[in-house]
């Protein structure tokens, strides 16, 4: 049988029909108003081209959208007038608008100085080989506002604008979502804004900033920006050309996959700073070695500023907005190393217009002569973790180490960001962790926070858990470690994105869920104050609990306070100390004052214990205790700096001072049935209690204190105390 060879020709009828102008001829601005629309019908349907023309006015124009429309193509005409803001508008029952892309392009803008603005929620989907899909053809924007999702159904081969002086200004503000399999490509002359308060949690594309073919090295640049002003991840980075990315303050971009940078030495990611926030990037499984950073580090003008280099290699534009030196230090530039084996401790400074000063992991000091300066660190991403060796010295600054992130994205600091061994810094270089070179009463970091030096350790629960891009610190090693050998790491593993507040910034309030007690130490000659923290933790002691308790600064105010272990005390004076949360209701702690002042306060900085405990401070000198709930003044003999006069008391009973006759020795109520005798420090006592009609009740023997209990509050109390030189009577009645 002959064989016939079928062909069957399938014609397919266009899809573009003419376009149907919005004129709003009905007056009331709906898109479901017939008379609204040039054609007398409304558009709904892929098929549909809707033109924005309407009014002979510039200004806003606004659109209602009061039904769920599905169209090809929305874009402003040349027609009318220009410098108009068309609006769609939800009109409150959350209806969506769904664009296809059935004319290649989603969006177009063909109106001089107009913008486009979606307030609605907004579908736009695509054939898989749909070209140019948002196009600016004049000056303008197009928004996605916030309070709406933008779903981006299909990848977006090409955002572009139509030449160099027509920029394609697309700015999402709202909920935006993308799926990682796809592909957001802005191609020339865009600039893309990823807006801050915008959320991007579903917005995981492949990110191809600039057009990569053709890519030939010396070819002309597509002109895109990518502007991330919040936090943002991909699965891939591609930075064809000489287009750029620039992070804003608050602003993250985390890359989870491979990172390529193209054929060009200008293209970059820019990442700004500022005194409160830090934008960060994050690509820790790239091997690419170009990956081309400038980090915009913030100098004060009025303080030294502590600086770390988040870049690798080159730094750039540094002397020229740095304070230079005058006498002894002319010829050089402020920027200085701190060397703790130089001079018992003391600050290097860079010479004009010599390199390689700066290496990573390393913080130093800097000053700028005018304000709102910043610094640009300009190099390459470090891929891998980061060692800075240890200058050991001998005297009393010799085990302070200046260091800082050298990464351009958050590090975790402590057990409260990640409880991994190697995901934190103090665990990681404290004690138990892969890299023990820290002090173990000194496993915290010491920053400026733009007033004072603060310590942070595990203790935090705040927005400070977190080690700032570009941030330096100083730390105490241990005593064991070895000069010019033993390092202090940093690992890939700590790197986070996006946690907000600089070790500047105004810190928020803590919001330690364990019950902590804040002194603040006032000194009203010199107007300085000096703070100490003690917290309660269930996981905690009374003795050595690293990273819990942490040693002072020795930088800071003349008058210090502070305090001591209250088990095996080895003679450090603690900024934070950290106790058993049972301890609280017995515990009596060792409160040292070091001052040369004549006029000091001490005051309770911040409490949140619960109101069945009470803190009292006991003067051992005076043979006083008083309850700590308001402003204390101390008198303190002359250079004073040393423990064991004045002590704090924990409990959950009472311990007002009873009145009694005679002498200063002291009886305090605990209880409705129980007394604390206080006397001389130094002391051996016996005291025997008596009821009223002369019977025995309690006798007991002790030195300096003691609690006598069982005792009933019914009727006064004869107390009789004996010491080697002398007997005394008092009466006391506990009711």
């Amino acid at each position: 049988m002959k064989k016939i060879l079928f062909v069957l020709t399938l014609i397919i009828p266009a899809l573009i029909t003419s376009q149907n102008k919005f004129t709003n001829g009905g007056g009331d601005g709906l898109w479901s108003n017939a008379a609204n629309w040039s054609s007398g019908s409304v558009p709904n349907g892929a098929a549909a081209q809707v033109g924005l023309e309407f009014g002979t006015a510039s200004g806003a124009q606004t659109i209602t959208l009061d039904m769920n429309a599905t169209i090809g193509q929305i874009k402003t005409t040349s027609g009318g007038a220009n410098d108009v803001t068309y609006t769609i508008q939800d009109n409150g029952n959350g209806n969506k608008l769904t664009i296809s892309a059935g004319y290649g392009q989603f969006i177009q803008n063909n109106k001089v100085n107009s913008d486009i603005e979606f307030k609605c929620n907004v579908d736009l989907t695509a054939p898989d080989n749909a070209g140019e899909i948002i196009r600016n053809a004049q000056p303008g924007w197009i928004y996605f506002r916030p309070g709406y999702t933008v779903n981006i159904l299909k990848s977006i081969v090409q955002l572009s604008g139509d030449a160099s002086n027509k920029l394609l200004n697309l700015k999402f503000e709202g909920t935006t979502t993308m799926a990682n399999t796809l592909e957001f490509s802005p191609s020339k002359n865009a600039n893309i804004y990823l807006a801050d308060g915008g959320d991007f949690s579903n917005f995981n594309p492949k990110m191809k900033v600039g057009k990569a073919t053709g890519n030939a090295a010396g070819a002309v640049g597509n002109n895109v920006v990518l502007y991330v002003y919040s936090e943002v991840s991909v699965p891939e980075l591609l930075l064809a050309r000489t287009n750029n990315i620039e992070i804003g303050a608050k602003g993250s971009l985390t890359v989870t996959g491979a990172t390529t940078f193209q054929n060009s030495a200008s293209g970059r990611v820019t990442i700004n700073a500022n005194d409160t926030n830090r934008g960060s990037f994050k690509a820790t499984a790239t091997t690419e070695t170009d990956v081309r950073i400038t980090y915009k580090v913030p100098i004060d003008q009025d303080e030294w500023t502590l600086i770390s280099a988040p870049v690798n290699d080159k730094f750039m534009d540094i002397d020229d907005n740095l304070s230079t030196g005058s006498g002894s230090q002319a010829g050089k530039v402020a920027i200085g190393e701190f060397q703790p084996k130089t001079n018992n401790g003391e600050f290097r400074y860079k010479d004009v217009n010599v390199d390689n000063f700066m290496t990573m992991g390393r913080g130093y000091a800097m000053h700028a002569p005018n304000a709102n300066t910043t610094i640009d660190f300009v190099g390459n991403l470090k891929l891998d973790d980061i060692e800075r060796t240890i200058d050991k010295g001998t005297g009393t600054l010799g085990r302070w180490q200046l260091v800082g992130n050298p990464f351009p994205s958050y590090l975790n600091l402590n057990d409260n960001a990640d409880a991994g061994i190697t995901k934190n810094f103090i665990s990681h270089n404290g004690d138990g962790g892969g890299n023990e070179v820290l002090d173990d009463l000194y496993n915290s970091i010491y920053a400026w926070n733009g007033s004072a030096y603060e310590i942070f350790d595990h203790n935090n629960a705040s927005a400070h858990n977190y080690i700032p891009p570009g941030a330096a610190f100083f730390v105490y090693v241990a005593d064991g470690v070895t000069d010019g050998v033993s390092k202090i790491k940093f690992t890939e593993n700590m790197q986070v994105v996006n946690k907000g507040a600089s070790f500047d910034a105004s810190k928020v309030n803590d919001d330690n869920t364990s019950p902590f007690f804040k002194i603040e130490l006032e000194d009203l000659d010199k107007n300085e104050m000096d703070h100490t923290n003690l917290y309660f933790h269930r996981n905690t002691t009374a003795g050595v609990d690293p990273g819990y308790d942490s040693g002072k600064y020795f930088r800071g105010s003349d008058s210090k306070v502070y305090t001591r272990l209250v088990e095996d005390d080895k003679g450090v004076n603690l900024h934070n100390q950290a106790l058993s949360s049972y301890d609280l209701n017995d515990v009596i702690v060792p409160l040292g004052i070091k001052s040369n002042s004549s006029s000091l306060k001490l005051k309770v900085k911040d409490n949140n214990l619960d109101h069945l405990y009470n803190v009292y401070l006991e003067d051992r000198q005076k043979n006083t205790i008083v309850e700590f709930d308001r402003d204390i003044e101390i008198d303190l003999d002359k250079d004073s700096d040393g423990i064991g006069r004045f002590y704090l008391h924990f409990t959950s009973g009472m311990i007002p001072e009873l009145p009694t006759d005679g002498d200063d020795f002291r009886i305090y109520k605990v209880s409705n049935n129980e007394i604390r005798l206080m006397g001389d420090p130094e002391k051996v006592y016996k005291a025997k209690v008596f009821d009223f009609s002369g019977r025995l009740i309690e006798v007991v023997e002790f030195k300096h204190r003691v609690n006598i209990d069982k005792l009933d509050n019914q009727s006064i109390k004869i107390l009789t105390i004996e010491d080697k030189d002398k007997k005394l009577t008092k009466k006391f009645q506990l009711n």
